[in-house]
């Protein structure tokens, strides 16, 4: 299989211009495929943020009698998700989608604060809102394209 070298299009082994953009010069695809894997530079800024601030959020919470553990547990499995999708695995993203859900299915923190009082309303629609809409938003990041490939379709 070709691939354009400008918009990373797949042609036709016989093609001599791209369908895609018209461009004349074409790339054999290499046999190892980890070697045309490239994300967007968004992206991996957005992977190693996750991974920073999930180190905060672990320095900041581990020392704190009040912790209940949830920050941890999101702080620990995120960083792990992040890493998984720096090695193109899409495991790390079911890994959020699966944070994500006990966290809203067994986090009484979510809903009430340290002593047991309930949060507003607004606060709790808010954190879960949030709660639904970040793997959306991974989701979408993980679709920028690189040369004509999203990230997504990149990963294993």
């Amino acid at each position: 299989m070709k691939y354009c070298t400008k918009c990373g299009n797949p042609s036709p082994p016989d093609a001599m211009f791209c369908e895609q953009c018209g461009n004349k010069s074409h790339k054999k695809l290499p046999t190892d495929s980890k070697q045309i894997r490239k994300r967007h530079d968004f992206i991996t800024f957005w992977l190693w943020a996750m991974i920073v601030s999930g180190l905060i959020f672990i320095v900041l919470e581990i020392d704190k009698p009040e912790s209940d553990g949830w920050v941890l547990f999101n702080a620990f499995f995120g960083i792990g998700a992040a890493i998984w999708l720096l090695r193109w695995h899409k495991f790390g993203f079911w890994n959020i989608i699966g944070i994500y859900c006990i966290t809203i299915l067994f986090n009484p923190s979510l809903f009430e604060d340290t002593i047991g009082r309930a949060y507003s309303f607004n606060y709790s629609i808010l954190a879960l809102v949030g709660y639904l809409l970040a793997p959306i938003l991974l989701y979408a990041i993980l679709q920028i394209k690189r040369e004509g490939i999203s990230c997504w379709e990149n990963l294993e």
